[in-house]
This record gives structure tokens, sequence and C-alpha cells, in this order.
């Protein structure tokens, strides 16, 4: 079983995780239950982003005079634990779980948040990859053009056309969802991410394409994301 790559921005690296089957190790450093990954150690790279130590980490607070559209994004600070589902060829496949960390950076005015994903919950798509993936986004919400800026980096730099670096702009639509348009590309389908159902307690975000020049959409891949801290 095999499926169409669609890289686009922000975890582009996602794409990568189209597959033929299921898979999550036994060893793995995540576990797949966010009551035990909430119990679990910090990994160290998780610490060293946020600041403080394993039992104190620093997740910081919006800056004096930010807009408050901050708040958009800046609910989600936090660690999260993050269960994935790829849809491939009509079927759901799901595992590879991950943590997600952000926090309130440059001074309150940006949202920083950083995508760990060791090599033991890799797809079978990055057998060989050899590290973990690390991926790092900022946020900014731009006043004067009433929307955010997104900027992505990350490690996964050629591992199967993947590129190290993207840029999305996003808003808050009619329905209280965060959208996220990566730049279009020609000849390819439409592409968005999207935040919803966001709570103190969760969230999901999906990858949809559409085909029909963004009168449907259809979701490729999601995430659904738990508060650990």
């Amino acid at each position: 079983m095999s499926c169409t790559k669609h890289h686009f921005g922000i975890l582009a690296f996602f794409s990568l995780l189209c597959l033929t089957f299921p898979i999550l190790a036994d060893d793995s450093p995540v576990p797949a239950d966010p009551a035990l990954a909430a119990k679990a150690p910090i990994p160290e790279a998780i610490v060293e982003f946020l600041g403080g130590d394993e039992k104190s980490l620093e997740f910081g607070s919006m800056g004096e005079g930010a807009p408050e559209e901050m708040a958009q994004f800046g609910q989600l600070t936090g660690l999260w634990h993050c269960h994935q589902y790829a849809f491939v060829q009509g079927q759901w496949f799901d595992g590879w779980d991950a943590l997600w960390a952000w926090r309130y950076g440059v001074g309150g005015f940006v949202i920083e948040d950083y995508w760990y994903q060791p090599e033991a919950n890799l797809p079978p798509t990055m057998t060989g990859f050899g590290r973990d993936v690390h991926l790092l986004n900022l946020r900014v919400f731009d006043s004067a053009a009433g929307f955010w800026r997104v900027a992505w980096l990350s490690n996964t730099n050629g591992v199967n056309g993947s590129t190290p670096f993207g840029t999305f702009e996003a808003s808050l639509d009619g329905e209280g969802r965060l959208v996220m348009t990566p730049p279009p590309v020609e000849g390819q389908p439409l592409r968005r991410i999207v935040f919803q159902k966001m709570t103190a307690k969760s969230f999901e975000w999906l990858r949809q394409v559409s085909e029909d020049d963004g009168k449907s959409w259809e979701t490729r891949f999601r995430i659904e994301a738990t508060r650990i801290r």
C-alpha cells in the first residue's frame, strides 16, 4: 500500500507518515497512554526547550501590550501527548506517539512550540532515519496584516524528499478553528492544517487537502493531543 505525498509547511514531516501498517515500539520512550506519558520522565530535549527542570517546566506568559489574538495559540502553552492517525487508501491507521511542548517567547509576543518524536516511535517509512525527530515552530500575530505568520524548522531535511523549512499564514475561522494555509504549489491540490476542538485538556490537529479548489476538504492525517502538563 502506498500514499501520495503532500509536502507542505509546518510539520511537513507528517507527510512521511503515510504507511502500510501501524507501529509502536514496545520500548517507546513516549507511552501510548497519555496518563502514563504524564508520569514518565520528560525527555531532555523538551526540558531544554522549556527551561526550568522536569518538575517545574516554564511555559511563559503573554507579554504586556501583545495583541489579544496571541491567546488563540497561547491557549495551547503547556506539554501535550500526541497520538497520530493516517488515512491511507480508505483505511485509518494509528500509532507513533510524540510530545509537543508550547510556550510564550520573545517577551511574550511569540508562540514557540517544539515537536519531539523519538526514533523508537517513527513509522516504517522512516526506518533507518537514525535519530529522533525535532521540529520547531514560531508563531507571531501580525496586527497590521490581521493574521498569524508561522515558520517551522526541522531536522528531517532530505528524508523522503522533505525540506527543513516552511511557512504558513493562519487565522481564526467562523467556527472557532485556527486554519493554517501554506503557499500554493502549482499543479497540487489546496492544502491546509486545522486546529479544532481546543479545550484546556485536549485539541485536534488535521492535515487536509482539497481537490475541488476549496469546496470540500478531505482529512489525510490527524493528531489527538492530550494535555499532560
